[in-house]
């Protein structure tokens, strides 16, 4: 009997230990995450298109996510269990993030024909365990409201203190 109990539980205690292991592209995450690391500064800098060919994004689903940043564009890319989040600069083709001359566009303009630069925030991957990107976009934007609501409150107390 007593090697009876612990046979099952050994048989229970793996099945657990299988189901906590995480569901994600283990592989792929780290292939992500050295090449980020293994660039003195974190691929900031390099254009959409340098970053798309380091990483392997071609073909790779996407969405849009927030950004305050003028003349900015956040990209949440897809991946089995885990997503990669870039932050780009817009700038006109003759522009770079080291040269920063004065430009002269009009916002749509710079959107259609402008460069896309890896910019301001490092690009970070995150393991979630989600396979369905419009889950992952839904738990992104219910995040981010609850960012607003917060600061929201925040500035709500702060104003409160400061205009007795």
């Amino acid at each position: 009997m007593k090697r009876y109990f612990t046979f099952c539980l050994i048989v229970v205690l793996s099945t657990l230990a299988a189901r906590a292991e995480p569901d994600y592209d283990k592989a792929r995450f780290e292939q992500i995450q050295t090449v980020i690391n293994s660039s003195t500064n974190k691929l900031l800098g390099k254009s959409l298109d340098e970053v798309s060919d380091l990483l392997s994004l071609k073909g790779v689903p996407w969405d849009t996510g927030y950004t305050s940043y003028p003349l900015g564009e956040a990209r949440i890319y897809h991946f089995r269990g885990f997503y990669l989040y870039l932050h780009l600069e817009i700038l006109p083709k003759d522009v770079t993030p080291s040269k920063r001359e004065g430009f002269s566009y009009t916002e749509p303009e710079l959107r259609k024909n402008g460069v896309r630069w890896l910019a301001a925030f490092d690009p970070f991957v995150h393991e979630d365990g989600l396979t369905n990107r419009a889950e992952r976009m839904t738990n992104y934007w219910v995040a981010v409201d609850a960012g607003f609501k917060k600061r929201n409150e925040e500035m709500k107390r702060f104003e409160s203190r400061t205009n007795k």
